[in-house]
């Protein structure tokens, strides 16, 4: 996978992005040799993973942005415990058909386990496609490693000897690493 974290949004016209603009943006990507977006850190509008399927583009399909606060007005601290269950059904039932979704993320930075067992409950509603998260190494089926997770150049390598059958993921990482 050869890829890019997609925030939703386009500048002057923020989240309302007009189709258009999306696949002008999607197209860029690939011309740019990008197989793969992760939806960093929420899902995306219908017409972005239509879009995807039509384009060829994998989507690694990521749902929150942490389960606690990060900010005065964050989803994790004030809605997540709540509502994750509800949300994470909506999002999977929604997105479940699209042949462009090859991973289900439960979120970034939440922590180095799945402490709320999403990947279970996701398994629930699609049996055809493994999780994963930013940074989430325990309880999802493929091991993600965001960002400052790997500021020690040995941590993959120590997590492959003792876990040499396991996939890994690298998201939010410099293209030079």
């Amino acid at each position: 996978l050869k890829g890019v974290c997609e925030h939703e949004g386009a500048s002057p016209v923020g989240a309302a992005v007009p189709e258009a603009l999306l696949e002008r943006r999607l197209l860029q990507l690939k011309e740019m040799g990008c197989n793969a977006i992760r939806t960093a850190h929420n899902p995306q509008l219908p017409a972005f993973y239509d879009l995807c399927d039509r384009l060829g583009i994998l989507v690694l399909d990521e749902i929150f942005d942490g389960w606690h606060k990060k900010a005065d007005q964050d989803y994790g601290g004030r809605f997540f415990n709540e509502w994750w269950r509800r949300d994470v059904t909506d999002w999977v039932e929604r997105d479940r058909n699209h042949p462009c979704v090859i991973l289900w993320s439960i979120g970034n930075e939440t922590g180095h386990r799945d402490a709320n067992d999403i990947t279970t409950f996701i398994h629930a509603l699609d049996t055809s496609r493994p999780g994963t998260g930013g940074d989430v190494i325990e309880g999802v089926d493929v091991a993600g490693f965001n960002g400052g997770s790997v500021k020690d150049d040995q941590v993959l390598e120590r997590f492959h000897r003792g876990n040499p059958g396991r996939p890994v993921l690298m998201t939010e990482e410099p293209h030079t690493f």
